[in-house]
């Protein structure tokens, strides 16, 4: 406690408020009433803030439909998805039995030493 009292800023406000001359301008009375009312202030901001950000969290958005029920899709929906799913099957099992072609790196290279004939 004694660091804290040694501190410059303490040492500032102990001489504001004890001087005889700042003690007739500043009074410990209006001191604790600016204390008081900064804290109200900030926690009446507080509340605010947080009825704010409470009310955006819960707002709902209008969402677009969704069937949940199997019975709501019909047969031609299913077998529309079901053969959609197997061409990316096919599509998938071509693609990992097809081998990349290695690059020719003879064809179309020519050295030339500098030489000429």
């Amino acid at each position: 406690m004694d660091k804290l009292q040694h501190l410059p800023i303490f040492l500032k406000l102990k001489d504001l408020l004890h001087s005889d001359r700042q003690a007739m301008v500043v009074s410990v009375d209006l001191v604790w009433r600016l204390v008081l009312g900064t804290t109200i202030l900030l926690a009446t901001l507080l509340v605010v803030l947080a009825w704010f950000a409470y009310g955006w969290a819960v707002k709902e958005d209008v969402l677009p439909f969704s069937r949940t029920s199997r019975d709501a899709f019909s047969i031609e929906e299913l077998r529309g998805v079901i053969e959609t799913y197997q061409k990316k099957e096919t599509d998938h099992a071509t693609l990992r039995r097809a081998r990349p072609a290695a690059p020719s790196l003879g064809v179309g290279v020519s050295i030339s030493a500098g030489v000429e004939n």
